[in-house]
């Protein structure tokens, strides 16, 4: 285990998952490697200033009694954040669109309509 090596390299606190599911954590100070003892099922980390715990196989870090999401959770989150934002751009630019092709309609609408009093001998560019 590279624990002697750090505390020889100075580095005050270490955590160790262990294949089989466990979690170990030393601090390094005056008297060597000193063993974390878990308190409610987290070992405490002052370097960090978090708590750790392991969750079904994984290490999970914790602010106070926040859990703070694993990388797949972020990752997960973050995706239907951006499928979300693509389909609002999706739905906002379908909107543009259609109401592009409404104002398209109405100016044609209104083209024929002046088209026709000029026909009636009415110019439509004098009408209030």
């Amino acid at each position: 285990m590279n624990v002697e090596r750090f505390a020889r390299l100075g580095i005050p606190e270490c955590f160790v998952l262990v294949p089989g599911q466990r979690l170990v954590g030393y601090t390094l100070g005056e008297r060597g490697r000193q063993p974390i003892v878990p308190q409610r099922g987290t070992w405490r980390s002052d370097v960090l200033g978090m708590d750790l715990a392991l969750e079904d196989g994984d290490v999970r870090f914790y602010v106070g009694t926040a859990p703070l999401p694993f990388g797949r959770e972020l990752v997960d989150k973050l995706t239907a954040m951006v499928n979300g934002a693509v389909h609002r751009a999706q739905e906002e630019a379908r909107r543009a669109q259609e109401e592009a092709r409404r104002a398209e309609e109405q100016t044609e609408r209104a083209e024929r309509f002046a088209a026709k009093l000029r026909e009636l001998g009415v110019d439509p560019d004098t009408l209030e």
